[in-house]
């Protein structure tokens, strides 16, 4: 089913650039966005803000978000139920990290009386909160309105699993605050940094 009003906001934002043009831009297939646009898929969090970062026309995420989501909210109470959805996954996601509710709030700059209202379902995060949670749990905005299950490259630890260590969960917390480009420097470093012990070591055993 197409999403007249998502459409209506991608086609703003590509401006006068050619579809084409506009997905090499953005580092998109175009056919990603060709199926996005005749309703054949429906697009993840990332795919909106690969969008938003070349819009033109002052298309911001939280446009996109908002558009992709309406279509599946069919009447208040739904969304009401999606919004009870959004405080049961904050919490989850809280307590699984074994944060408090006063460290999130100083590293996302949400006061912790209105994180606790979020997480509570008395109060309702707008899509710009939605964006700035998602990023600091490194998961996608679908998956805080249980949209999908999937996590995006975060693997959660599983009831029997170790807890992780301080420097793991801060390491995991840094890198949910980075953009891809960013995320993708590291992932590089890190491949360096290991091959290079590898072949140090290699070395020493001949």
């Amino acid at each position: 089913m197409k999403n007249e009003k998502l459409n209506e906001l991608i086609k703003s934002a590509q401006g006068e650039r050619t579809q084409n043009q506009f997905a090499l831009h953005c580092g998109v297939s175009s056919s990603a966005l060709t199926h996005v646009l005749e309703g054949k898929n429906r697009p993840s969090p990332k795919f909106l803000k690969k969008i938003a970062d070349k819009a033109y026309n002052g298309v911001t995420f939280e446009d996109l978000i908002k558009a992709s989501v309406s279509p599946y909210i069919l009447d208040d109470q739904q969304e009401f139920n999606i919004n009870l959805t959004i405080g049961n996954r904050l919490k989850e996601l809280r307590i699984e990290r074994q944060f408090t509710q006063q460290f999130v709030a100083d590293k996302t700059n949400i006061s912790r009386s209105v994180l606790s209202q979020y997480e509570n379902n008395i109060a309702d995060p707008t899509a710009n909160v939605i964006k700035r949670l998602a990023n600091f749990y490194n998961v996608s905005a679908d998956y805080l309105i249980e949209r999908t299950d999937e996590l995006g490259s975060v693997v959660m630890p599983s009831p029997t699993a170790p807890a992780l260590a301080d420097d793991e969960r801060q390491l995991l917390h840094y890198y949910g605050q980075m953009s891809h480009p960013m995320k993708i420097r590291v992932i590089a470093y890190c491949e360096g940094l290991l091959s290079t012990g590898q072949n140090v070591a290699s070395k020493r055993n001949a």
